[in-house]
């Protein structure tokens, strides 16, 4: 009995305890509630808190462990913080992120910047801190602000100079939003490259636009400033950058004008003047032969022509080297000239062996590659070694070849083409029933001459039947008794004809107005001319081999 007896006091004095304390912890809970309600619903995080709301018995005991001086060292922390976030607003929100990263899902600060709440989202965050979160916050040193500071100014810098890179970098990495500041900082290498790779992409993109423009202008200019060129075009290969950093095989246009030609393929079928250009070769090489200056008087014209047309002097790449072997010294011969013009006019040139000592800060339009003998294969290597070099800025290319090299393919194109040619050019001789197209016939065969502009079109005439240079390698070509024809060239203002003699009998002079340099009326003269003398028919059925041997021995073509 007496232990049963001290059992109920015991517990009588228990309950008398806990109640009393329950009292006291009431009146605590109450206080607060009235005194420090915001920082009552943050500690709870609620977005109300009132004397009837329902507590767990951990909610009330996080509220009545909480001194008077707790209380008010938060509110004075609150204050403090919010301060510091006014004054520095994106250092505390990097912070906030790092260690709080879900604080804008947090009941209190939703209800805080709610419709109609004129608090502002720094103060709503900072409000929205616990009393243990804010001291954290508060923790920070002024080396510690320092660093994240210079950390957030690093990684803005990689934001604000690498957005393109940064859209190919979530795309690679398949992220629905853009990387976060740990990924920015780890990957930044790699965010920079991809930069890099897509202004390169862009740039290839806009320069093949360019290009395909400036190809057509190329042309019709070398039509226009050297009218005698030839010009070919081609689809140079090139590997095109992605903006994920791969490379893709592709292709842009050129269009390569040149002086004259060769080809090592299919001697036996080329025209006579084909041949003896590539016979002529070492004879370019040793600086033994050379193009008079009026070939690079020409190119010139063009050079000058895309200045006038850019408005900006173009940038002429002289290339000297090659799978020939040439000399440095025989470029030099060669492009002796044109340099000079250069120099005289202030045009930027450079060899191409010198091309990595060019400033590459200066953004050139146009790059003209003036090179003496050319190989399909080696322009192909030539023009993608500019567009390697400006790759920040890729000028539009243009391509003059003083000796161009045919490939296999190409001359057997020109061969099979030039046979079809004479076979719509070359009526039998019954068939050209009038003057009118017998002479337009001959215009046809004169036309076919490798004439040097100095040179008059009666020259040709005078080489073909007369007295002129090499007439007496030229007239056995076509005639059937070369000698019984004497012919000495009678020239004058508006006139133009022969005095001759036919088997040793001295005829007539032969004589009509006309202008020498005038293609019609030359035509006209030599068919007349023959007709007189009767080897029309000869001229028909060989005149085309005369005009080939003129080439091959270059009569009145350097």
């Amino acid at each position: 009995m007496v232990l049963l007896l001290i059992i109920f006091t015991v517990c009588g004095i228990l309950m008398i305890f806990f109640k009393k304390l329950s009292r006291s912890e009431n009146v605590m809970l109450s206080k607060a509630i009235s005194n420090h309600n915001q920082l009552v619903c943050a500690l709870t995080q609620k977005a109300f808190v009132g004397q009837h709301t329902a507590l767990t018995e951990d909610e009330e005991r996080k509220i009545v462990t909480m001194a008077e001086a707790d209380w008010n060292e938060w509110d004075n922390l609150i204050t403090k913080m919010h301060k510091f976030y006014s004054s520095n607003p994106f250092l505390v929100n990097d912070f906030l992120k790092d260690y709080f990263p879900n604080i804008q899902d947090r009941t209190l600060y939703k209800k805080l910047t709610s419709n109609g709440s004129k608090m502002s989202k720094n103060e709503a965050a900072i409000r929205s801190l616990s009393f243990e979160e804010i001291k954290v916050l508060d923790s920070m040193t002024e080396d510690d602000w320092n660093k994240r500071k210079a950390r957030l100014t690093k990684i803005n810098n990689i934001i604000n100079h690498n957005a393109d890179g940064i859209k190919t970098y979530k795309e690679i990495k398949k992220l629905s939003s853009g990387p976060n500041n740990t990924l920015l900082l780890r990957d930044q290498n790699l965010i920079e490259h991809l930069q890099k790779c897509y202004v390169i992409s862009k740039q290839q993109d806009d320069w093949l636009k360019r290009q395909e423009s400036f190809c057509a202008k190329y042309r019709s200019t070398i039509i226009e400033c050297n009218s005698n060129a030839g010009y070919y075009t081609y689809d140079v290969p090139f590997n095109k950058i992605r903006k994920d950093g791969t490379s893709t095989k592709s292709k842009f246009k050129i269009w390569q004008s040149f002086s004259d030609s060769y080809s090592p393929y299919h001697l036996e079928e080329q025209s006579d003047s084909m041949v003896n250009t590539y016979g002529e070769l070492d004879d370019f090489k040793n600086r033994q032969r050379y193009y008079y200056e009026y070939i690079y008087e020409r190119i010139f014209h063009v050079i000058q022509k895309i200045e006038e047309d850019n408005e900006e002097k173009p940038l002429v790449v002289f290339i000297n080297n090659c799978t020939f072997e040439w000399t440095k010294e025989t470029y030099d011969y060669h492009y002796n000239h044109l340099k000079s013009l250069l120099d005289d006019n202030d045009f930027p040139y450079v060899n191409i062996d010198r091309l990595y000592l060019l400033d590459t800060s200066t953004n050139y339009k146009t790059v003209i590659i003036i090179d003496f003998i050319t190989s399909n294969d080696e322009l192909y290597t030539n023009c993608n070694l500019i567009v390697s070099f400006f790759k920040d800025f890729i000028p539009t290319i243009g391509y003059h070849t003083i000796l161009k090299e045919y490939s296999d393919t190409e001359v057997k194109e020109i061969i099979d083409n030039e046979r079809k040619k004479e076979r719509i050019e070359t009526p039998p001789a019954a068939r050209m029933s009038t003057d009118e197209e017998r002479i337009l016939y001959v215009k046809t065969i004169l036309l076919k001459a490798n004439k040097a502009e100095r040179f008059s079109y009666y020259a040709l005439s005078n080489v073909l039947i007369g007295n002129g240079v090499k007439s007496g390698f030229i007239k056995p070509v076509w005639l059937d008794s070369p000698d019984d024809i004497k012919a000495n060239s009678i020239t004058g203002d508006g006139e133009m004809g022969f005095a001759y003699s036919l088997n040793g009998v001295k005829q007539p002079n032969f004589t009509i107005e006309g202008d020498k340099y005038s293609i019609d009326d030359v035509s006209k003269f030599t068919y007349l001319f023959l007709k007189k003398i009767g080897v029309w028919e000869q001229f028909v059925n060989k005149g085309k081999d005369a005009i080939r041997k003129m080439n091959e021995i270059g009569v009145l073509s350097r």
